[in-house]
């Protein structure tokens, strides 16, 4: 499914990729993501992630995915992500209890460490769907992957 369908009311936890195509104006997929954000922003949909997804965004922008792009200095690409004051967008806490879920994840899943305890956080907080672009989620039963379309 594409993020366009998430149902209106919908909690969504939002993932690393999909905050980057945003940011970066993605040439494939930043028009949906925008679209998707928008609708976070109105309140169409509640919008959740965590500090992890957080720190991934900075760490790719900072290491130049979007600086050589666009010619910007370190200190732009800082300034440019404003990603935590984003209206209808939850930053949820991980817990220890996150943390033991997330062991048990991986040994079923056979995912990597940040991948699980999206999981572990989605689950401790009753959230079912997921925007990604990440295919390693499509295995999860309990998960309804919304990624997003490709620009015609």
């Amino acid at each position: 499914m594409f993020i366009e369908d998430i149902p209106d009311d919908s909690k969504v936890f939002v993932d690393t990729n999909i905050l980057l195509y945003d940011i970066s104006g993605h040439r494939a997929y930043g028009e949906s993501c925008k679209r998707f954000f928008e609708r976070i922003k109105r309140g169409t949909v509640k919008g959740i992630t965590f500090l992890i997804v957080l720190n991934e965004l900075l760490h790719k922008l900072v290491l130049g995915e979007i600086a050589e792009e666009h010619g910007l200095r370190l200190s732009q690409v800082i300034d440019f992500i404003k990603v935590e004051s984003m209206s209808n967008l939850s930053i949820l806490q991980i817990t220890p209890q996150n943390f033991t879920l997330a062991r048990k994840l991986m040994k079923e899943y056979f995912l990597l460490s940040n991948d699980v305890l999206h999981l572990a956080v989605m689950k401790g907080n009753n959230i079912i769907n997921l925007a990604s672009n990440d295919s390693d989620f499509e295995r999860i039963d309990w998960v309804t992957l919304y990624k997003p379309s490709k620009k015609q």
